[in-house]
């Protein structure tokens, strides 16, 4: 009989593939750690990594993220035999079988307690957070990300590359400007006759440093449905955009990810088998600190720590770190919240009252996490294109 506490799960709220591949460093996870940050499972059937628990379950009508309460039994039986199943036909990277096996199994499919226990009792099931700080968990909504010339492009070819015909792709790479290539691309869409009634650098002007979703949409719509939305429909609506009205509607709309996460996290207090993995430790300046917190987290996985792969990935992450600019100390109540955006959004450290937004590349999400935390959701506040300071933010927040 198989143990359960040979597999480790990742609960359904904590989409963090920083979180998978830390744990992956453990020398009892049967991997061999890429060369990327990317969560990949440990547990291969057929041959390839096991991804195909979320398939199977949507074939089933089963949730891996819904209360076992609010599914019909009998589905909740058949998903759970059905990929149990799946996964006791798996092997390590070896090609041993599972039973065979020394190794212990990540599972990267997100799904809830309830889930991973039924499937193997004793499992463990670990929730990645900022334990300290959960409104940071805004970081893991790819919606706040901001269109500009220091954009992800491997975000891009996920996002909409992956989508468009082969006529259709954009490529960059004889380009230094990555906002100047869509604001052309857009500009392209409109009759000939009409390009001269719109330049590129207006064009660019709309788009740039907008919200992502927002420029995925546009682009979406103007290359791969069937009846392309009219160029000029789109230029009317980013001219008449609120700045700010998009994220606001985003944080309202995540809002209560914090409240879920703060559920989780007392009742893991109570759970030995759910355990928290505190991102902060990777993104701590103090080595002691961060080390004791990645000792602990092994412990309540019951893994052997791997201490120089997660210094060396650590010091990956720091690496990138530079201090911000300016003197003035910023007030207690919000410096905490402040310094660990800094770092763990804007790869800065020592952010200061006098710090200048631009020179920080202050954003939305940057933004948004500060309002989160103080609990502040309109457009108005969240439109930072008029602040020049931290202290002109703050000022204003604190009226």
């Amino acid at each position: 009989m198989i143990n359960g506490n040979r597999f480790i799960f990742s609960n359904s709220i904590a989409f963090n593939d920083l979180a998978d591949y830390t744990i992956s460093l453990s020398p009892d996870i049967g991997l061999l750690p890429p060369s990327e940050i990317v969560s990949t499972p440990s547990l291969f059937v057929n041959g390839s990594p096991y991804s195909t628990m979320g398939t199977t379950a949507e074939r089933l009508g089963f949730g891996l993220h819904t209360r076992k309460a609010l599914q019909d039994p009998d589905v909740w039986r058949k998903g759970i035999d059905t990929i149990r199943d799946e996964i006791l036909a798996g092997e390590d990277f070896l090609g041993n079988p599972i039973n065979e096996s020394t190794f212990k199994f990540l599972i990267t499919d997100r799904v809830n307690y309830r889930v991973s226990s039924d499937l193997f009792e004793g499992s463990k099931n670990y929730l990645a957070t900022f334990k300290d700080c959960i409104y940071m968990s805004l970081v893991f909504d790819s919606g706040f990300a901001v269109f500009d010339n220091n954009f992800d492009l491997r975000v891009f070819d996920q996002e909409v590359n992956d989508l468009v015909a082969d006529h259709q792709l954009l490529y960059f790479n004889d380009s230094e400007n990555i906002v100047e290539t869509v604001a052309k691309r857009i500009q392209d869409s409109f009759y000939p006759e009409e390009r001269n009634k719109i330049t590129v650098e207006e064009i660019y002007d709309l788009i740039d440093k907008k919200q992502w979703i927002l420029i995925k949409q546009i682009l979406l719509q103007l290359m791969t449905s069937d009846v392309p939305t009219s160029p000029w429909t789109i230029i009317e609506y980013l001219r008449n955009t609120v700045f700010g009205q998009e994220v606001s509607k985003q944080i309202a709309e995540t809002s209560d990810h914090g409240e879920k996460t703060a559920e989780k996290i007392a009742k893991a207090d109570k759970n030995k088998d759910i355990v928290i993995f505190d991102l902060g430790m990777l993104y701590e300046l103090d080595n002691d600190s961060a080390e004791a917190t990645y000792l602990d987290v092994c412990r309540q996985l019951d893994l052997t720590p791997n201490l120089r792969a997660f210094q060396t990935l650590r010091n990956s992450i720091i690496s990138e770190f530079t201090e911000a600019h300016g003197f003035a100390d910023i007030p207690e109540e919000y410096n905490t919240v402040l310094q660990m955006i800094g770092r763990i959004v804007l790869k800065k450290t020592k952010i200061y009252l006098d710090t200048e937004l631009d020179s920080i590349g202050w954003n939305n999400l940057a933004h948004a996490t500060l309002l989160r935390s103080i609990n502040l959701l309109s457009d108005d506040a969240m439109d930072w294109r008029k602040y020049d300071t931290i202290a002109d933010i703050i000022e204003d927040i604190s009226k």
